[in-house]
């Protein structure tokens, strides 16, 4: 299990509930999480997820605002929270780790609309649903154009954003992969332990 487990607050205003989970050994990488609409911290399908991530890398994750306890109401501002998160990282963390950021259902299209920040190694979406502050004619070719390496599933079951995945698809630097199940059960094994290797893979790329 993740040695580390430590419950923090991100942001200023509003607070953002977020939680630390990382190995005692020296990690790779720094994941920042963000989950989905609905899911908090306590929610055990998420907690199971952070636990399997936290026991190689070093893990982040956050409830965006009006979500679990965190303050504020949720839209668009919550890729602007991302991106303050992002930005703060060399003060916030200064380890130096790279930082891979992750997100499920409507955290991974904020994942991905925040992704082309300075600092940002590699972005890991799951089951990407794109809410409506951020459906754009232009969308698609944001995250085609992500200059960084892409990790991208969808479930055979239920949904996942069909313009996104095409997108992530066609995009040069992104691997995509059907997983069976549903959205939740991307949190379920083995896809904690594939993101983990990913994104400590990435890490250690130059």
């Amino acid at each position: 299990m993740a040695t580390l487990v430590q419950d923090v607050w991100l942001g200023t205003t509003p607070r953002l509930r977020g939680r630390r989970l990382a190995p005692y050994e020296e990690a790779p990488a720094r994941v920042v999480f963000q989950p989905d609409l609905g899911m908090t911290l306590e929610a055990p399908p998420l907690a199971a997820f952070l636990e399997s991530l936290g026991r190689s890398v070093d893990v982040v994750a956050f409830e965006p605002r009006g979500e679990g306890g965190s303050g504020g109401r949720f839209g668009a501002e919550a890729v602007a929270d991302l991106r303050a998160l992002i930005q703060s990282a060399p003060q916030r963390w200064p380890d130096g780790r790279p930082l891979v950021v992750a997100g499920h259902g409507v955290g991974a299209a904020v994942v991905l609309a925040a992704a082309g920040e300075a600092g940002v190694r590699a972005a890991v979406a799951l089951a990407p649903s794109v809410p409506d502050f951020l459906e754009s004619p232009d969308w698609t070719r944001h995250v085609r154009e992500l200059g960084v390496p892409l990790l991208g599933l969808a479930p055979r079951e239920g949904a996942a954003h069909t313009a996104t995945m095409e997108a992530l698809s066609s995009h040069p630097r992104a691997a995509v992969l059907l997983a069976p199940g549903d959205a939740t059960s991307l949190l379920a094994p083995p896809w904690p332990e594939i993101v983990a290797a990913w994104a400590a893979h990435q890490a250690g790329l130059a």
